[in-house]
């Protein structure tokens, strides 16, 4: 389960945070399998352990001090046996803060990894470097599985036992399913040694990816980097706009419908008959339609 955004604790009341709490507990509860994972921001401070905690479900790290909404969230993971990732594994500060502040003074740890298991979370930590301009940092979660256990857990191994008489019997049987289980190994070999080749359905030019990974570079308190940050955000929408024109031209070209034409395949035979102009009047005429969908996209997208 992954909860992208809590609602914001400083602008909606109580009830409105316990009514989500509630949701989120119901979804615990009916999506319940052998191990269950909630991200998001909670937007909900921890802080480090206190002396008077005693719950299970919270480690000694943190940052900063514990507000209500921190204790609220320690509460439903202990209530619903799930363990607090972040606060069991030791960070400096500066690697541990996930939200700050407009003024870029403030800077908190409000995005948490809950796990109902904790030895499959083998850390816990934040991104300190990304390709997008963000008031949040990514926490990122190494998970590790231990199938194996987990088998021997809910599975003991049985041995069948075969007369001689069914054997004989069943034998045309079992040559049968033991031919079927070689076909499905020739299959399941062939299919590992097959690459598919895959389009590159790109929307972002060359141009759009230089400004991107010039943006990476720069410190994003500067004012060079403002200046980048929205010079990459109108470059990608002229992309995006470039992009949809070309769909709009391809589909009439073809007589195919956008979703064909997005596929890059020329099947089914629809025609686009006509139109409405910004005047409500009907335009059936090839030209006329592509001049209608070319003004629809340029408003839709214009800076």
């Amino acid at each position: 389960m992954y909860f992208y955004t809590l609602l914001s604790y400083s602008a909606y009341p109580d009830e409105e945070v316990e009514s989500f709490y509630d949701l989120l507990n119901t979804a615990c509860e009916e999506n319940r399998g052998t191990w269950n994972l909630v991200l998001g921001d909670f937007n909900a401070k921890l802080g480090t352990r206190q002396p008077n905690d005693s719950y299970p479900t919270l480690g000694q790290f943190g940052l900063g001090d514990r507000n209500v909404r921190g204790t609220r969230l320690i509460h439903f993971a202990f209530g619903q046996n799930l363990y607090i990732g972040n606060s069991f594994f030791a960070k400096k500060p500066q690697r541990r803060w996930t939200w700050v502040a407009p003024n870029r003074t403030y800077k908190n740890e409000i995005d948490f990894v809950l796990s109902s298991d904790r030895s499959i979370v083998k850390d816990v930590s934040v991104i300190n470097k990304i390709n997008y301009s963000s008031d949040h940092r990514p926490v990122r979660a190494k998970i590790k599985f231990n199938f194996k256990i987990h088998r021997l857990k809910h599975f003991q191994s049985k041995i069948t036992k075969h007369s001689k008489h069914s054997l004989v019997k069943n034998s045309d049987q079992f040559n049968l399913e033991l031919t079927n289980q070689f076909s499905s190994l020739r299959i399941e070999n062939s299919s590992k040694t097959i690459k598919v080749s895959r389009k590159n359905k790109t929307k972002l030019s060359t141009q759009t990816k230089s400004l991107i990974a010039k943006r990476a570079d720069l410190d994003i308190y500067t004012t060079e980097f403002r200046s980048v940050d929205r010079a990459v955000k109108r470059s990608i929408r002229r992309d995006i706009r470039s992009f949809n024109l070309h769909l709009v031209q391809t589909a009439i070209e073809k007589h195919t419908s956008l979703r064909t034409a997005k596929q890059g395949i020329t099947r089914g035979k629809q025609w686009i008959n006509g139109l409405q102009d910004q005047h409500g009047k009907k335009q059936n005429s090839r030209d006329k339609i592509m001049e209608i969908c070319t003004d629809f996209y340029k408003t839709l997208y214009s800076d």
